[in-house]
């Protein structure tokens, strides 16, 4: 084991007036870490940047430690300087010569420590290498690689200024933005940043906050525009249902039709019409699709699911309230609610996360990759600009109706009903597809004509859904490396 110290700063901050003791322990903590490793455990000046912190401390927040630290004498702090032009700030710290002497005191006492297993680290490491190579996973990650190092930052000082901005806020946007510029600013090495992890493609392209999109240029002027699934976890839990009576069936229709007039807003516009007269309960109702959304996503990531029995009554809200929005969900879909219960007890290795917890959403993932990698093989396949994103992709505009095609296919063949939307990468304004265009209107609704040559699911006659319920026959192995059809 690997460990470092961790003194107890709150007890000593005690006497002192600071606005937060836990940021301020944190910061005094990481200086003395960072004196005992790099000054042998001297009060030396250590140079420390402002991102160190930023998972656990905003960048508003270290401010304020910083300020009442000095004020009571407590630390000297002389900012250094910035890394490169549009880099973050570092500061030099060390501590006052008065609390200096509290320190060593405080650091005679066996101090805490924080753990790091190396050996649990390389065996993960060593397992992942033990993996059958799949040379058609490869390509396709050199493809997403050499997609994404198309794209180029075009106002460095519009990012750098709009970084500052986020960096006053909360820490998790800023992280994402950090994270996904820097191999946009370096390249080389860091651009190679593309993996599968849980059932998804993550790479720097896909992680960054939207609005730094408009900052952000393919370096052949091309545009881009995103596909999306339509009400994605909705529309891949249709595959749950068998069709196996009457009953069975029309409910499946008017599941449809939720998700063909837009699921969340139809659950959303029920459950307002269920509850509107029960005056203890109208407060409770979510107030706009977002919320709703949320709500769903709670459900479906509930501990519930971990039960032998699993109850209706035991789904909770965000508020660790009972979930109005699942209660109205299995009254009106309650074969489908058995059918996801049936599910997930008969094939939980795929409904596991990583903390072996059981739950309908990590299942859903895995089905989204097996959705969408046949589309990205395809794309590749077809020398089309292309960047993964989760349930949709992002496309060159000549790539666009391909796209679209490809991705309502994979769905028909494995769910049995397929919506998607699009919209411009920047600026996001919807695309709509006409039929006897094919040239992009200057107006808030962007159209294309509907005139390429391959119609990838081409069905002659009835076009009614095809009742999988192929779930049954998913494994996580299976899912992770699916062929296209």
């Amino acid at each position: 084991m690997n460990s470092q110290p961790i003194l107890d700063f709150k007890s000593l901050l005690k006497g002192y007036k600071v606005e937060s003791i836990g940021n301020c322990a944190n910061l005094l903590n990481t200086i003395f870490i960072n004196q005992v490793f790099r000054e042998k455990g001297k009060n030396k000046s250590v140079e420390i940047g402002c991102d160190s912190w930023i998972k656990s401390i905003s960048n508003s927040e270290q401010k304020t430690a910083r300020k009442d630290l000095i004020r009571e004498g407590i630390i000297i702090c002389d900012e250094v300087k910035k890394y490169g032009s549009y880099g973050s700030k570092a500061y030099c710290f060390e501590f006052t010569p008065v609390f200096w002497k509290k320190v060593k005191k405080l650091s005679k006492s066996p101090p805490s420590k924080t753990k790091c297993n190396v050996k649990k680290r390389k065996a993960k490491v060593e397992k992942y290498a033990e993996r059958p190579i799949d040379p058609e996973e490869a390509r396709l990650l050199d493809w997403m690689i050499y997609c994404h190092q198309k794209i180029k930052i075009d106002n460095f000082d519009a990012v750098a200024e709009l970084y500052e901005q986020l960096l006053t806020g909360p820490a998790t946007e800023a992280i994402s933005a950090f994270e996904s510029f820097l191999p946009m600013i370096f390249g080389g090495a860091l651009m190679i940043n593309i993996k599968t992890t849980a059932n998804r493609y993550f790479c720097p392209l896909n992680r960054f906050p939207k609005k730094f999109r408009s900052y952000l240029k393919h370096e052949d002027d091309k545009e881009l525009f995103s596909i999306d699934i339509a009400n994605a976890y909705p529309t891949f839990m249709f595959a749950f249902y068998k069709a196996e009576d009457q009953a069975e069936r029309d409910e499946m229709y008017r599941y449809l039709k939720w998700l063909d007039n837009d699921f969340y807003r139809s659950l959303l516009t029920n459950l307002r019409r269920y509850y509107k007269n029960v005056e203890n309960l109208k407060y409770r109702i979510p107030r706009s699709r977002t919320e709703i959304k949320k709500d769903f996503n709670t459900a479906l990531n509930s501990q519930e699911w971990e039960r032998s029995t699993i109850r209706k009554c035991g789904f909770l809200n965000s508020d660790n309230r009972l979930s109005l929005t699942w209660q109205l969900f299995t009254k009106n879909f309650p074969i489908l609610f058995d059918r996801m219960k049936a599910e997930v007890t008969a094939n939980r290795a795929l409904y596991l996360s990583k903390r072996k917890d059981l739950c309908v959403g990590i299942g859903l993932t895995a089905v989204e990759l097996q959705v969408m990698r046949p589309v990205y093989l395809e794309l590749m396949e077809r020398g089309i600009w292309f960047n993964p994103s989760h349930d949709g992709v992002t496309v060159e505009k000549d790539g666009l109706h391909i796209a679209k095609a490809l991705v309502e296919e994979s769905l028909l063949n494995l769910i049995g009903f397929a919506k998607v939307t699009a919209e411009t990468w920047i600026g996001e304004k919807p695309v709509s597809f006409g039929i006897d265009e094919n040239s992009v209107k200057n107006d808030d609704s962007l159209t294309f004509g509907d005139t390429f040559e391959f119609n990838l699911y081409n069905k002659d006659g009835d076009t009614t859904p095809y009742y999988g319920g192929f779930l049954d026959d998913v494994s996580l192995s299976s899912t992770v490396v699916a062929k296209p059809t």
